[in-house]
């Protein structure tokens, strides 16, 4: 393979990623129903809009999850493997196709789960409650993995000052990363 292929792949790479993760961050962002008017919900809403506009004219949202959205990301998942494939001179059969696509946007969304806490725990640990909630990169993180942590956080009690919920969590999204792995 030239260098040239190998640079197409990766740009072709980088850039559809990049937008898919943005579309997923809008639809988590309007799933947990964030605040609107923070200046990173702005920007992820305005970076999203144009293909999302022409999406949802033909599927509508229903209730928190923006079904058009979610068909979008897996369509530039798929649009972003059959592109690669043909830059490789490689041909995938459509079940495939469509399967590596579903189980690599699982994936996605799981990296971006374990991130997110991540950086919230960690963070706790050096900013205090109050700045994180005047934070807006700190207060969407806490819209984003509120649905995932809280439903573990009504069954793990608080030992002294500490929550054992994040690491519940993510030994949780760990395991699921591998199960879903192993479907490759």
């Amino acid at each position: 393979m030239s260098a040239g292929h190998s640079i197409s792949i990766f740009l072709a790479d980088t850039l559809i990623t990049v937008y898919t993760f943005f579309l997923i961050l809008r639809a988590l962002l309007e799933a947990s129903q964030a605040d609107f008017y923070n200046p990173i919900s702005q920007s992820v809403f305005k970076i999203t809009q144009p293909l999302l506009k022409i999406v949802r004219r033909i599927i509508p949202t229903f209730g928190v999850w923006d079904v058009g959205c979610w068909l979008l990301i897996y369509v530039t998942r798929i649009i972003e493997l059959v592109l690669i494939a043909l830059l490789q001179d490689q041909l995938w059969p459509i079940d495939l196709l469509l399967k590596v696509a579903a189980l690599q946007l699982v994936e996605l969304l799981i990296h971006i789960y374990i991130f997110a806490i991540f950086i919230l725990a960690i963070s706790s640990w050096f900013v205090s409650s109050m700045q994180m909630l005047n934070s807006p990169i700190f207060s969407l993180l806490n819209y984003i993995v509120a649905p995932v942590i809280n439903p573990v956080r009504r069954y793990m009690p608080v030992v002294g000052s500490i929550d054992f919920s994040p690491l519940i969590v993510l030994v949780l999204l760990y395991l699921l990363l591998n199960l879903l792995r192993a479907l490759y």
